[in-house]
């Protein structure tokens, strides 16, 4: 009736109005609800977020001159050392060393490490590190492997892993893809090199 519908549309928007405005709000506020930078939270409790304060350590396990010494007249010039934040994916933590470089050729590359603390054998084992690998020894005392190469974006990636434990770390060379001019032999006797010298 036309005396329900002035009654009950009212009402209505009343209550539209009240749910636009909360969630106008919750997106407002619920960037202040964690703590960490580019704090997020899945249904299903998976988080990922930077920590502001953490350190793995990363950052002293080579040095510029190390890396000068690797690399040698493949690189005509090695960058200071950039260490990333510690990034923590439900629990799984990594941080990342990198020396940009620039080839012989004039060419901007990268030699980083990674290291990437799991919170348990079982999240070790989930990552299946294993795949498309080759045994690489040892490499002091840790056993390593060499990785099938990879193209990520616009790069060619030679890199080893070193398990020491829950604590992996990978060694890798990266170069713009189809300008590639350091081989893969080359580039993983030297980041054999370098971790065999690196602190673990």
């Amino acid at each position: 009736s036309k005396r329900t519908r002035l009654v009950i549309l009212p009402a209505f928007y009343v209550f539209a109005a009240g749910a636009v405005a909360l969630v106008i709000l919750s997106i407002i506020m619920v960037p202040k609800l964690g703590s960490e930078k580019g704090y997020g939270i899945g249904a299903d409790g998976f988080r990922a977020f930077t920590e502001e304060k953490g350190d793995l350590g990363v950052g002293s396990v080579a040095t510029k001159e190390q890396v000068v010494a690797v690399l040698g007249k493949k690189a005509k010039s090695v960058g200071d050392p950039q260490v990333s934040k510690v990034f923590n994916m439900n629990g799984n933590r990594s941080q990342t060393l990198t020396f940009p470089f620039v080839r012989a050729d004039g060419t901007a590359s990268e030699l980083y490490i990674d290291v990437r603390l799991y919170k348990n054998t079982q999240a070790l084992e989930g990552d299946h590190l294993y795949v498309a690998t080759a045994n690489a020894g040892t490499v002091a005392g840790h056993k390593a492997y060499f990785k099938h190469a990879q193209t990520l974006d616009d790069q060619r990636e030679y890199h080893m892993i070193v398990v020491n434990g829950l604590k992996v770390y990978r060694f890798v060379v990266s170069q713009p893809y189809g300008n590639v001019t350091i081989s893969e032999v080359a580039a993983l006797a030297a980041v054999k090199r370098l971790a065999a010298e690196a602190q673990l």
